[in-house]
């Protein structure tokens, strides 16, 4: 059977699709990072994991640590009752992401992830404020983000804009999506960075929607 949100678009068909599984109604279960989470299957005892290194080329500074925690918690279903278990991680990466998630070696990880942080100034030594721009006409919003490009405000003193760009999921219920991410250690600078953002935009173009995420996670 398969597993993901189109075809298991509520949780009975989540649950029953999982059931099957556990009762050896199914023989074997392919899926997306659903079948990964929190899952206890006595009779597991093989998994692949297909393109684990994959996520490290998403635009997320957060790449390596999802990427970690995806090939960790699917490797953790296997193997759980009496019988033991294999995984098998297919992937082209030799990065520390991938090759401490094997080793089940978390400490490494952090050690290193955490030096990337530092010198790239991502979170935890900074914070974040996402600007999501969508709109259901591209042009408006096209010329709304190259006009911002020219007019963005002076920004209070810490703050650094990085965009704006056209968001990963650029498209999304019939909606045209760009965002902007301001980062910088002082929340209350961060705070009136992204109003006067916004106040730039409704003089620009009222027709752009604009929302504002704190701390943003997954902020495609």
């Amino acid at each position: 059977e398969r597993l993901d949100h189109d075809v298991a678009p509520s949780r009975e068909k989540v649950f029953a699709i999982l059931e099957n599984f556990e009762s050896g109604k199914t023989d074997i279960l392919v899926g997306t990072q659903m079948t990964a989470k929190g899952h206890d299957f006595k009779n597991l005892t093989l998994s692949a994991i297909i393109g684990a290194d994959d996520y490290l080329s998403f635009p997320d500074f957060r790449a390596s640590e999802r990427t970690f925690s995806i090939i960790t918690q699917a490797a953790g279903r296997t193997g759980r009752g009496s019988k033991g278990g294999e995984v098998i991680v297919s992937g082209l990466s030799g990065h520390y992401a991938v090759q401490t998630a094997l080793a089940h070696d978390y400490k490494s990880f952090y050690d290193k992830e955490i030096l990337c942080r530092k010198a790239t100034g991502y979170p935890p030594f900074t914070r974040l404020i996402g600007i999501l721009f969508d709109s259901n006409s591209e042009d408006y919003l096209q010329n709304a983000m190259t006009a911002i490009m020219y007019k963005l405000p002076e920004l209070p003193a810490g703050v650094s804009p990085l965009g704006p760009v056209p968001a990963l999921i650029y498209k999304l219920r019939n909606r045209y999506r760009w965002k902007l991410l301001l980062k910088g250690k002082n929340s209350k600078h961060l705070h009136e960075a992204a109003l006067e953002v916004e106040k730039v935009l409704e003089m620009l173009d009222r027709r752009i929607s604009v929302s504002i995420d704190v701390d943003p996670v997954g902020f495609y």
